[in-house]
């Protein structure tokens, strides 16, 4: 008999942009996240941002199945 790792499979968090600001040099960005799974997620800046992100703030980082949170974004124009 052969052993089988298989990973968990979570749904990804749904995300809805709420809001675009952009001036000559920077573009911001106001995201709506709601975790759709059935268990509680951790969000980090790689998951709701690009690389090219200069700043990332998410309101609440741990979410409860079901909960919804707010993320901020700030970039550089054309990155």
């Amino acid at each position: 008999m052969k052993s089988v790792i298989v990973p968990s499979v979570q749904s990804p968090p749904s995300m809805l942009k709420l809001h675009d600001f952009c001036n000559r040099a920077l573009t911001g960005k106001v995201l709506c996240i709601e975790n759709m799974s059935n268990a509680p997620i951790a969000l980090n800046e790689g998951a709701v941002a690009p690389r090219s992100a200069l700043a990332v703030s998410i309101a609440e980082p741990t979410l409860a199945p079901g909960k919804v949170t707010t993320a901020y974004l700030v970039s550089q124009i054309g990155r």
